[in-house]
């Protein structure tokens, strides 16, 4: 039997076990007999469900990506978006960031698995950061009417210099936030923005009519 045949109750008791265990120890680090004792059930039950240590680290990536997109998507579904292309793009980065103080151990996860140096992992975080890319941009240059801009063959350039930029930013805030307190990274997310917004600007002034 796998996992997605378990009863949900019994699926998040595993889950929940897996992302603190990795989370705080790292794919090297962590242990299978505390990820079962955590989760209730026996080391045998557990590789029957996922498989290996491997197979349980991409299994959880995988899981946490997939409800980060979901989160991100009904955020947006349920606020108002702005309509200007970097007003939203600015209030996107925000709503992942914001996600990274709602679940922080999933986000410490995810972040830390980017920076994972197992060969292994590293081949398996390039094809899911190649897709997750490419969705982006897609949706950014469906986003960006190319008539807003001085020059309509910039916009590509434009969608990916911009999405490299929020990277950048993301991963900054990631690595700082479990050095400090809340009230700090209240303060730092408002500095960022206010200093991507400030970029944002620029490029305003550079690529759009």
């Amino acid at each position: 039997m796998k996992i997605e045949e378990l009863a949900e109750e019994k699926r998040k008791k595993i889950r929940d076990a897996l992302i603190k265990e990795y989370a705080q120890k790292g794919y090297a680090g962590a242990s299978t007999n505390t990820i079962v004792k955590e989760a209730g059930i026996s080391k045998g039950s557990l590789f029957n469900y996922i498989g290996n240590k491997e197979a349980q680290y991409f299994y959880l990536i995988s899981y946490i990506l997939d409800f980060f997109k979901d989160r991100l998507q009904t955020y947006m579904e349920s606020a108002q978006v702005p309509e200007d292309y970097f007003d939203k793009l600015l209030f996107r980065s925000n709503m992942k960031i914001r996600m990274s103080l709602e679940y922080p151990l999933e986000y410490k996860l995810m972040f830390d698995a980017y920076m994972e140096e197992a060969p292994e992992v590293k081949a398996f975080m390039a094809e899911k950061y190649q897709a997750f890319a490419a969705l982006s941009m897609q949706s950014g240059k469906d986003r960006l009417d190319e008539k807003v801009l001085k020059d309509p063959e910039d916009r590509d350039k434009l969608v990916e210099l911009v999405h490299h930029l929020i990277a950048g930013y993301s991963a900054n805030f990631l690595s700082k936030r479990s050095k400090l307190t809340e009230g700090e990274l209240a303060d730092v997310l408002e500095h960022m923005t206010e200093e991507l917004n400030g970029y944002f600007c620029l490029l305003r002034k550079q690529f759009f009519k």
